[in-house]
């Protein structure tokens, strides 16, 4: 059998590349913490800092790692969920654990304090809600009360910001 449409130079040189030891594209550094003196429900980072929202509290890592802090300060509400890009954090807070997320606040540190802002009202409460940010703009999904999909995006950091609803998801 002839194999005339293979390019036998284009094969050993993509055999080659696949089996050369190559850097991975992203490297990751791991240290040990301190362990949080409380049980944890969710961690979110916020100013590159874990922020863990326990039973007895909100706790924030000590910039050296070594220690957890508790700080006062307590969400006004459950905290149904949270995303983040690492530098700021959007908190989806509900009345209650089963649900909805009737609003999102934004979290920054001040001092070592969870400082928060809440963002204009959702057009509806989402049940299942789930976030995710990207860039600039907080992006959120979930269903409203009749079920149907929802799916709205929100550049949080212009003056005055809205929420831009997209298309949902069919099912």
């Amino acid at each position: 059998m002839k194999l005339t449409h293979l390019n036998i130079p284009a094969a050993l040189l993509l055999l080659a590349a696949l089996s050369a030891r190559a850097e991975p594209l992203v490297s990751v550094v791991s240290s040990a913490i301190a362990a949080l003196p409380d049980s944890v429900a969710r961690v979110v980072p916020v100013d590159s800092r874990p922020v863990a929202f326990g039973e007895k509290g909100v706790w924030v890592l000590e910039g050296n790692r070594q220690r957890w802090t508790r700080t006062d300060w307590r969400p006004e509400g459950v905290v149904l969920g949270a995303a983040s890009d690492g530098r700021v954090a959007f908190l989806l807070i509900g009345a209650a654990v089963e649900g909805p997320v009737e609003r999102i606040e934004k979290m920054t540190l001040a001092r070592d304090v969870p400082v928060t802002s809440a963002l204009p009202a959702l057009p509806a409460p989402l049940f299942r809600a789930q976030a995710a940010v990207r860039a600039d703009a907080l992006h959120l999904v979930g269903r409203d009360a009749a079920g149907s999909a929802q799916f709205l995006s929100i550049n949080a950091l212009v003056p005055a910001p809205g929420w831009t609803p997209h298309p949902g998801w069919p099912g």
